[in-house]
């Protein structure tokens, strides 16, 4: 008769070798992963960073060109006839702020009528047409609202500064302030007017 033996196995695992083959896929496994994440998610962050001052710088412009465009709209947002209420000019005033004025024929002559004011609060730019009761945000991410000058030109010209967090290439590197300024010229008040 013949006895079978039984052999012992020990405890079930991964030998070194194993291990080490692991290891070292799963270090060119996160190499790659780390070079992919700096040549594609680190520009876009910055596009995006850039794209963000591009959109609040539009969105302010286009607020003060409306503004600035010739003809004050009611707040119901019903334009005003060429007999109500005419651009008369924007002034800076003492605290900062843009006040654009518009003047009325109605009724008894040249009269001054309503004015729009846009100030810097915070990092915002607000707006109000109604003598500052109530303010809407207009842009975001603002440094600077103020006066330029600009040499020979009638109208003022509105220097902003905005701001925005940017990446650069490296990531041990801290983020990068991207900054970017505008200057837009309003016209001049109607002399004819």
């Amino acid at each position: 008769m013949r006895r079978s033996r039984a052999r012992r196995r020990g405890p079930g695992g991964f030998s070194v070798v194993e291990i080490v083959i692991v290891s070292f896929l799963m270090a060119l496994l996160s190499s790659i992963i780390g070079a992919i994440w700096m040549a594609f998610c680190l520009p876009a962050l910055d596009v995006a960073a850039r794209c963000q001052i591009v959109q609040e710088a539009n969105l302010a412009a286009s607020s003060l060109a409306r503004d600035c465009g010739g003809y004050y709209c009611e707040p119901g947002g019903y334009p005003s006839t060429l007999s109500d209420y005419r651009y008369n000019g924007c002034v800076f005033n003492t605290d900062g702020s843009l006040q654009i004025k518009f003047q009325s024929t109605k009724a008894s002559g040249q009269q001054i009528g309503p004015s729009i004011i846009y100030k810097l609060s915070g990092t915002q730019l607000v707006r109000s047409s109604d003598a500052g009761q109530t303010w809407t945000t207009i842009a975001t991410g603002l440094t600077a609202f103020g006066d330029a000058t600009l040499p020979g030109d009638p109208g003022t010209a509105v220097l902003m500064t905005f701001l925005a967090q940017g990446r650069t290439s490296q990531p041990s590197s801290p983020s990068q302030d991207i900054v970017a300024t505008y200057i837009l010229v309003t016209p001049a008040a109607d002399p004819a007017f």
